[in-house]
């Protein structure tokens, strides 16, 4: 995960195994939004987290050249443990959690 120090808050994650693979990502908290999610038990589980403090949250986001805009993907979000470093990508079963919201 790497700071964008021009544009702050947003930071990106690289593939390690394919550094040209890049994702623009935010952290949850700076989006606000209508419906909140949880994050399920066991995915916390597979990570090792065991307090709430140990666990970043972030949204991976997307352009919308049309629309000059950035949509967030929320119910794919990224969790980081941030005690060990180690994260994982999950998908949220709810259908009623938009993987296109708008950001303004």
């Amino acid at each position: 995960m790497v700071d964008l120090e021009e544009y702050p808050p947003f930071k990106y994650l690289q593939s390690v195994e394919y550094p040209e693979i890049t994702l623009l990502i935010i952290d949850c908290q700076l989006i606000s939004v209508e419906t909140g999610f949880t994050i399920p038990t066991r995915e916390l589980v597979k990570l090792g987290i065991a307090a709430d403090k140990h666990l970043q949250t972030y949204i991976i986001l997307k352009a919308d050249n049309q629309r000059k805009r950035f949509t967030a993907n929320l119910r794919a979000p990224v969790l980081i443990n941030t005690k060990t470093s180690i994260g994982q990508q999950i998908i949220l079963d709810d259908e009623t959690i938009d993987i296109e919201y708008p950001l303004n």
